[in-house]
């Protein structure tokens, strides 16, 4: 039985290769949306924090006009 597999993983080296290649980016893909889940569902609610001890924030125009 060995000897069968063996032979034929001989015979499709490229398909293996392609085969395994893609299940290795799947799970890597897979283990990235984990880790970024993970690190997101425990965190606390803050308040924004950026502009808190600015006097004035100016901001632009929140249009958009098209130019003829």
């Amino acid at each position: 039985m060995l000897t069968i597999v063996l032979g034929g993983l001989r015979t499709r080296r490229a398909s293996f290769a392609g085969s395994f290649a893609a299940v290795a980016r799947g799970v890597a893909l897979l283990t990235v949306v984990e880790l970024g889940l993970a690190s997101t569902a425990g965190a606390q609610d803050r308040a924004p924090t950026r502009f808190a001890a600015t006097p004035v924030a100016v901001a632009g125009r929140s249009t958009i006009t098209s130019a003829r």
